[in-house]
Formats: structure tokens, C-alpha cells, sequence
């Protein structure tokens, strides 16, 4: 499996992302389905368990615990013993390995 966005500087382009981790652009629709649709498919599901699966530790909890179970970064911080700015940045570059993969994905319908 490929390393998703290493050394690749343009995927962590700050233009990308605002200051609070949301996208200062939405990308256009993938596939031009619903997230959900794009979800039905097995190989992209398998492709978005291997990048998951290959996230550091602390990148795939704080991803987890944030967009999985929802806690605010406050939550987060007490949960992992880290301070605030440590939580942006490895939720940032977690979400910005998914993108990648996304990307690759929809350019190569393979991982």
C-alpha cells in the first residue's frame, strides 16, 4: 500500500483546510455520488480500512474519537493527555491521508 501524501507538500497545503480543521473549500463530489454511495463500494471500503489501518496511532484515535464518536476537541485532549494544538495537527494530517486516498482512488479506482 502506498504512503498517502508523503512528501507530497500540496496535500498539506494550509489553503486547503481553515484554521479549526474544516475545509476552506469543500472538494467536488466524489464520483459524483453521495459519500454514501461512494461508501457502498467494497474496494473503496477496503481501501479506506488499509489507510486507517496504516495511520499512526495517535492520528487514527484522534480521527477516531473525533469523527467517529463525535467528542470535541476539548474531550479529546483530556482523553489523550495533549494539548489542543497537538489535536489539530494529527487530526489534520489524519483527514488529509484520507483525502489522498480518496483522491487516488477516484483517479485509479484502485488503493
Amino acid at each position: 500500500m502506498e504512503d498517502y501524501g508523503a512528501g507530497d507538500a500540496g496535500l498539506f497545503d494550509p489553503g486547503r483546510f481553515l484554521g479549526d480543521g474544516h475545509w476552506a473549500q469543500e472538494p467536488l463530489l466524489w464520483h459524483d455520488q453521495s459519500p454514501e454511495a461512494l461508501l457502498s463500494h467494497e474496494d473503496f471500503r477496503e481501501c479506506l480500512e488499509q489507510v486507517l489501518d496504516s495511520l499512526p496511532e495517535a492520528q487514527r484515535s484522534v480521527l477516531t474519537l473525533r469523527e467517529y464518536q463525535g467528542l470535541e476537541l476539548e474531550q479529546i485532549c483530556n482523553i489523550l493527555s495533549i494539548s489542543a494544538a497537538n489535536v489539530r495537527v494529527l487530526l489534520h494530517r489524519a483527514r488529509a491521508k484520507v483525502y489522498a486516498m480518496v483522491d487516488q482512488f477516484e483517479e485509479t479506482g484502485a488503493c
